[in-house]
């Protein structure tokens, strides 16, 4: 009934394509397939049955202890509250098998702002122990700790800097919301791509360091190599655009 039922909502038949899915639902209730059985009642329309056999499969997901799937059936069978008791029992689940991320999500799903950031906690805290640094600092932040979020981006931040990779800096530095490092830093790539004749790079870089004056020296420094180069038309564009600024 399944094949069928697709087969007719193809073809336009949108009510012999229900009918169709009832049969096909019945036939899975029958079998036990109480999953397809739900999809394909909300498939025909039939949102009272769908929700039953949801209702069904979240209780005995829940007396399985498959609290994630039992907390999505009773999403699905439109029992919110209940969806929500069982997302936190999935929550402290995963937390007892250190599984912080997914009991963070298990959290927020249940709408537990307050166990969530516990959670992103405990989650920013093993990232620290196995040097996962840019993990913690994410995950800190989510965790309401925006002081030691900035913390580690700063750090990262001036790693990066120190080893010459300006790019990583100049992405840690405005996460740690320091805006005097980042236009440094900017500054610093633009260098390095006019120093490579990377001159729309350039002048990027120079806009975001703030410095107008050498953001059109290298738009200038682009139409001059295209005119070289006999990119007429391209040149006349940013000649256009310089103008137009």
């Amino acid at each position: 009934y399944s094949a069928a039922a697709r087969a007719y909502e193809k073809a336009g038949d949108i009510a012999k394509a229900k009918d169709t899915w009832i049969k096909a639902a019945k036939e899975f209730e029958t079998d036990k397939n109480y999953t397809e059985a739900a999809e394909a009642y909300e498939k025909a329309d039939d949102t009272a049955k769908a929700q039953e056999i949801w209702a069904k499969l979240a209780k005995e997901f829940e007396a399985d202890k498959t609290y994630s799937a039992a907390a999505r059936a009773y999403e699905k069978a439109g029992d919110i509250a209940k969806a929500k008791d069982t997302w936190i029992k999935a929550a402290k689940e995963f937390e007892a098998r250190g599984a912080y991320l997914y009991a963070a999500e298990a959290c927020v799903k249940a709408g537990d702002t307050a166990k969530a950031q516990g959670a992103w906690r405990k989650l920013a805290e093993a990232c620290v122990k196995a040097d996962d640094t840019p993990n913690a600092a994410e995950a800190y932040e989510k965790a309401g700790d925006t002081v030691k979020a900035q913390e580690i981006w700063v750090k990262l931040a001036k790693k990066f800097e120190a080893e010459g990779n300006y790019l990583y800096a100049v992405r840690n530095y405005e996460k740690a919301g320091d805006t005097a490092k980042t236009q440094e830093m900017w500054r610093k790539l633009a260098e390095e791509f006019e120093t490579d004749k990377n001159y729309t790079e350039a002048a990027e870089a120079y806009e975001k360091a703030g410095d107008t004056a050498k953001t059109q020296e290298m738009w200038v420094k682009l139409v001059e190599a295209y005119e070289k180069d006999g990119y007429i038309a391209m040149a006349k564009k940013i000649r256009r655009k310089l103008v137009e600024a």
